[in-house]
């Protein structure tokens, strides 16, 4: 007898229609007595809890604004006041780093305040820290490099990786890994002529986001080489920044989107 996991796969839209297709073979093999049907993640939460990341995770990709606020260093008190500010604006993710004060309990109270923002967790070096994570109700894990053993237990949890790579092998293990979304880092060494190259052997549905040295100044370059997004850090926010003071950061920064985005995309 044989089984047949039915893998959620990525969260791109053919392949979540392909995995619905996966689904209903593999159903109509078990009536018939012939394939033992196994669960798409272990557990009825982490089901739940892909239903929910795909549907936020495509503000990433088609849907919604791809700029990634990094709140690295903030505390819990402060969380939603500024996490308020952002999604004022239109944004649609906010990244916690796991190296922050207390980020369990602030990544808990985003969740609970903004169920439907994408919510990713930064700096996720292992796969205790990723079972976490799942927990905590968490859309995507970020991390400076490209674990593939957290990439696979992130994918099977439910939830999206954003490795950061920085070679094109490092890419493409991410990209047979399972992920469409890449972190280029640190953006500073990674140039828009390197982004540029990178894009033209990609698949056309893989999004790459350079991440580090990102600001208003030299956004428009990266988009123009093919940039997909972009996650700022001290750009955007810096521990102690007021509500008020990342509120005008990403104004200044979100103008900058727009701007390139509307000369280099139309």
């Amino acid at each position: 007898m044989q089984t047949v996991c039915a893998s959620p796969g990525l969260f791109q839209r053919r392949r979540a229609v392909a995995w619905k297709h996966q689904c209903a073979r593999a159903l109509a093999a078990c009536r018939l007595g012939t394939i033992v049907l196994a669960p798409p993640c272990p557990s009825r939460l982490a089901q739940a809890r892909f239903d929910q990341t795909f549907t936020n995770i495509m503000k990433l990709t088609n849907q919604g604004l791809p700029l990634i606020p990094i709140l690295r260093g903030i505390q819990t008190h402060e969380a939603v006041a500024i996490a308020q500010v952002l999604v004022d604006q239109g944004y649609d993710c906010i990244e916690v780093p796991l190296n922050s004060p207390t980020p369990f309990a602030t990544l808990e109270r985003l969740r609970q305040t903004f169920p439907t923002i994408v919510l990713g967790a930064g700096t996720v070096l292992s796969i205790a820290q990723v079972e976490q994570m799942a927990g905590l109700g968490v859309d995507l894990i970020l991390a400076p490099n490209c674990n593939l053993r957290v990439i696979e237990r992130a994918l099977k949890l439910g939830m999206q990786a954003m490795p950061g790579v920085a070679t094109p092998s490092e890419c493409f293990a991410a990209i047979d890994a399972g992920c469409d979304l890449l972190k280029a880092f640190p953006g500073e060494m990674i140039s828009p002529k390197v982004i540029k190259a990178w894009k033209a052997v990609m698949p056309k549905n893989i999004r790459l986001f350079p991440v580090g040295g990102i600001s208003a100044q030299n956004m428009a370059s990266y988009v123009e080489a093919g940039a997909d997004g972009f996650g700022f850090g001290s750009a955007l926010y810096a521990p102690g920044d007021s509500a008020e003071r990342v509120a005008a950061k990403a104004a200044s920064l979100l103008q900058a989107w727009d701007a390139a985005h509307g000369r280099f995309q139309a």
